[in-house]
């Protein structure tokens, strides 16, 4: 876990990954950028809560959920912004 990291800037999951856990990135605001392999197919809940500065994310192919909050507080970001529209 990486919980309120002020360092990590990117972020490469490794493949065979399956679960990116509640709270894993949680406050994480130094980053930038997070590539996620199509080996992963859940994204749980604050998983990347309040990354503010995230402004790049590869998403796997394979997601078959993304649970709520999971990129919650980054309004600011342009990953938001294209993913769910303009909040």
């Amino acid at each position: 876990m990486w919980y309120a990291s002020d360092s990590v800037k990117k972020i490469v999951i490794e493949n065979g990954i399956t679960t990116i856990g509640n709270e894993t990135f949680y406050g994480c605001e130094a980053l930038t950028s997070v590539i996620i392999p199509d080996s992963v197919t859940t994204l749980d809940e604050n998983a990347f809560f309040n990354c503010k500065n995230l402004t790049s994310v590869k998403l796997s192919n394979n997601l078959e959920r993304i649970e709520s909050a999971t990129f919650f507080f980054l309004d600011k970001s342009p990953f938001c912004s294209h993913l769910f529209g303009k909040v």
